[in-house]
């Protein structure tokens, strides 16, 4: 596709010439082919570049569609702890932010780069077989304009590198002012936290502006240089005119052909410094093939290790040494705990705040890894179950309830096929049965952001439901019923006890 204005640039150029050279040889034969050439050509090169166009676009789209995929799926493949070392805004920064500056940065520095530099080639390369001479002083002007860009890539790259660092800043503060706004208007601390985000304003736009200065100065070296190769094209021309070397027709196709070099060299080592630059961010957003595909080979040795996996998790959790200490924290939270919890046994973890409750919790679970001592499931270690079987296999009642902006039957059964049996025995146990009888569309009722238009208690019942409908092996509760009210709380805890599950 980039090709195609190449063609287009240097017909062009012979077009301008061939209608000059009528000027000295105006033969009627001449003329009448002179006319058909200009008839074809107005016809021919608008037609190259709107398929040259609509070529770029296509690709531009299937890129970007590809990228975003790329990077959502390296996002969801990121285990709980790696994925909760930045904060979620981060990663609302990586889909938005950078890949709109890869867009903006890349494609155009990329086609431009393959037209720039196809441009000069070509031109060069017929500059050389009409004048070598010509052709070698422009060889070594184009050189220097190398050489010039090379100096300003390190600046350019840098530069790029501080917008995105300054973007995923920008995106996390602005995402904790709005979660606090409510807080931050009763309190009436507007202007404080104004002046904060002022603050983030002008930091994130000083480097924009130092990327924009760096680039305009390249532009601008680069031109100075271009236009002293245009002038002493045009000197070497006329001097040839005036000895009778070079025709009319000659003369004006060589200056063009050295337009053809010059300008676009500008173009190509800036527009090459950027491409470099947008390598950066791609580099953030990559991931592997395997990673995007997620896929992995089924065996019948990969069933058996599953079903095992899955039996395991209604075994004996044996807790041995088990110390863990966040990555900041001057002490361990957990130390040298031992423990066997009975599968099918039901038990209850009680402590004050900050104690480890909701740490053990993540622990069993899998969601922290990088603990010391051992976490066994049927004297297998948790490190040697699959996690996505493991997922399978366990439930999770959290007091942070997240809902889907769909129907609370969707939200319960989170998109899989479940029977109305299994619904109406999860609704039931679930304490949900006298929420549903309220609202005219029941189990289709569309919810809101995040269920927004739930009460707590609501919310709450809806996770719950969603984990007795699960089946799994293994339930793991952080402070299930306190949202609810203290009658509706212990019928519920009394149903999810007697569940046949180690809970």
């Amino acid at each position: 596709a980039c090709f195609f204005p190449i063609i287009t640039q240097v017909l062009t150029a012979y077009a301008l010439s061939s209608v000059l050279g009528l000027l000295q040889h105006s033969a009627a034969d001449d003329w009448r082919q002179a006319i058909i050439w200009a008839v074809s050509f107005a016809l021919g090169a608008p037609l190259l570049q709107v398929l040259s166009r609509f070529m770029r676009i296509g690709y531009m789209r299937d890129t970007l569609l590809d990228l975003r995929k790329l990077t959502f799926h390296k996002i969801l493949a990121l285990s709980y702890q790696e994925f909760n070392r930045k904060s979620r805004d981060s990663y609302v920064s990586k889909l938005t932010n950078d890949i709109n500056l890869f867009e903006k940065d890349f494609f155009l520095s990329l086609l431009n780069v393959i037209f720039a530099g196809g441009s000069a080639i070509v031109s060069l390369f017929l500059i050389l077989v009409q004048d070598r001479i010509l052709g070698l002083i422009i060889a070594a002007i184009a050189t220097v304009l190398l050489l010039v860009s090379h100096f300003f890539r390190k600046p350019l790259v840098r530069s790029k590198e501080k917008i995105l660092e300054e973007n995923e800043i920008f995106s996390l503060k602005m995402g904790n002012l709005f979660s606090g706004l409510e807080i931050i208007r009763l309190n009436n601390v507007e202007e404080r936290f104004a002046h904060d985000a002022q603050g983030q304003f002008e930091h994130l736009e000083a480097a924009k502006n130092k990327g924009r200065i760096i680039e305009r100065l390249q532009e601008k070296v680069l031109e100075n240089i271009s236009t002293i190769l245009s002038l002493g094209t045009l000197a070497y021309v006329t001097v040839m005119m005036v000895k009778g070397q070079f025709s009319l027709a000659m003369a004006m196709m060589l200056i063009q052909l050295a337009g053809n070099v010059a300008w676009p060299l500008i173009s190509l080592f800036g527009m090459r410094n950027r491409l470099v630059a947008s390598n950066k961010v791609f580099q953030t957003l990559l991931c592997t093939e395997e990673d995007m595909t997620g896929d992995k080979e089924i065996t019948a040795e990969t069933v058996r290790d599953k079903a095992r996996d899955l039996d395991l998790l209604g075994r004996d959790i044996e807790l041995k040494g088990l110390s863990y200490q966040f990555e900041d924290a001057s002490q361990p939270v957990l130390r040298r705990i031992d423990i066997i919890l009975k599968g099918g046994g039901k038990y209850l973890l009680k402590g004050a705040s900050g104690s480890g409750k909701t740490t053990l919790l993540n622990l069993i679970t899998g969601a922290f890894r990088d603990y010391e001592g051992e976490i066994n499931y049927g004297g297998v270690p948790l490190r040697d179950i699959d996690e996505a079987t493991f997922n399978d296999g366990t439930a999770l009642i959290l007091q942070d309830v997240f809902l889907f902006e769909t129907t609370i039957r969707e939200n319960i059964c989170l998109f899989k096929d479940y029977s109305d049996e299994e619904i109406d025995r999860a609704v039931h146990l679930s304490g949900l049965t006298s929420l549903l009888d309220k609202l005219p569309q029941g189990l289709e009722t569309e919810l809101s952001e995040d269920g927004l238009n739930l009460s707590g208690g609501e919310r709450q019942r809806i996770s719950i439901a969603r984990a007795i409908i699960k089946q799994s092996r293994l339930l793991l509760a952080d402070e299930v019923t306190s949202a609810l009210d203290p009658n509706l709380g212990r019928e519920i805890e009394q149903g999810i006890l007697n569940l046949p599950m180690t809970v």
